[in-house]
């Protein structure tokens, strides 16, 4: 299989998650762009699009889009790729790190909704949608605060423990 790993990150957690699996599954990596401000876009539910991607999707057996979850929110750059390229792609995968874990997936922050709103604009192309919990980074014990969690910044020293086991699973579920 031949993939494609795109990504939009603020914090560089989910840009080090798809560099990651780009070099795991040997896939070709391309950021997103957005023409306007992912945050103001997502709050006020404004699109103006992205800008055009340097690879053509079509040529890719499997997509894998990573990205955040803002405050239980498609973030407007991922919704505007899965629309605008949902006749192309042949195999969707939608992958998050984020700060919510099981206990609140289906919070108001969560990120069960997201998942419902990439099913529901990806349809049958759609294959799977994994969480990569900020807080599997740290052990109970060591957790404090949302605010810390969400501080946590993914690299090759933090990116250990629960979080890589859970992201291992993912990869293996991949054909490669």
């Amino acid at each position: 299989m031949k993939y494609l790993v795109v990504y939009y990150s603020r914090t560089g957690n989910n840009r080090y998650i798809a560099q990651q699996l780009a070099k795991d599954i040997q896939g070709e990596l391309v950021q997103i762009r957005p023409r306007l401000n992912p945050l103001f876009s997502t709050l006020f539910n404004i699109s103006m699009g992205n800008n055009k991607l340097e690879k053509d999707v079509s040529q890719y057996d499997g997509v894998i889009v990573c990205g955040p979850v803002w405050m239980g929110k498609l973030i407007t750059p991922l919704k505007d790729f899965i629309r605008a390229y949902r006749n192309t792609y042949k195999k969707l995968y939608f992958v998050t790190c984020c700060g919510s874990g099981a206990a609140e997936k289906d919070g108001p922050f969560g990120y069960e909704k997201v998942f419902q709103k990439v099913r529901q604009i990806a349809g049958d192309s759609l294959i799977a949608c994994q969480p990569l919990s900020l807080g599997n980074t740290v052990s109970n014990a060591e957790r404090g605060s949302s605010d810390e969690v969400l501080n946590i910044r993914l690299n090759q020293d933090t990116f250990v423990g629960q979080i890589k086991e859970v992201y291992n699973g993912f990869v293996k579920t991949l054909e490669i």
